[in-house]
């Protein structure tokens, strides 16, 4: 049981940072600027191999012409959440907006999991004005500094 448990601990994830980008809209034209935010989560610990992971909220056939329609008339839509891996490593620069520091008490997979279990609940649809991946973003990056704001810098 107790090297089970360590097998869990020792795989789970963990970030020190978290900063969020903008990205073109799924199934957008080409000439539409970034529109849609999502969070990157990531670690600058030169011996983490972890890759960043990126975690959004976006409806859940948002290149379809009938939730396009919805979304334009102010008609919420069913979403989802997704929180995936980035398949190279992001470099972390200061030419990112901002930046929270989390490296003293870490995200951890279970917050982020709790999290998105909230959200769901809570809000399963998106809303173009008032639940979308801008409010997503706030919520999530809220909820992780106001858990411990002593242990916090806004870089």
């Amino acid at each position: 049981m107790l090297l089970l448990l360590n097998t869990l601990l020792f795989f789970s994830l963990s970030f020190s940072k978290v900063t969020y980008r903008f990205v073109p809209l799924v199934g957008a034209p080409a000439f539409l600027p970034p529109l849609h935010q999502e969070l990157v989560l990531f670690n600058d610990d030169p011996t983490d191999a972890s890759n960043p992971h990126i975690l959004d909220f976006l409806p859940d056939d948002a290149d379809e012409p009938a939730t396009i329609k919805s979304l334009v008339t102010f008609k919420s839509v069913p979403a989802t959440i997704r929180f995936r891996s980035l398949p190279k490593p992001l470099p972390t620069s200061s030419a990112q907006p901002f930046v929270l520091d989390c490296a003293r008490s870490p995200i951890l997979q279970g917050e982020i999991d709790s999290f998105i279990t909230n959200w769901k609940q809570k809000r399963p649809d998106l809303h173009l004005l008032s639940n979308n991946c801008y409010s997503f973003c706030v919520e999530f990056l809220s909820e992780i500094e106001s858990r411990d704001p002593m242990k916090r810098s806004i870089k």
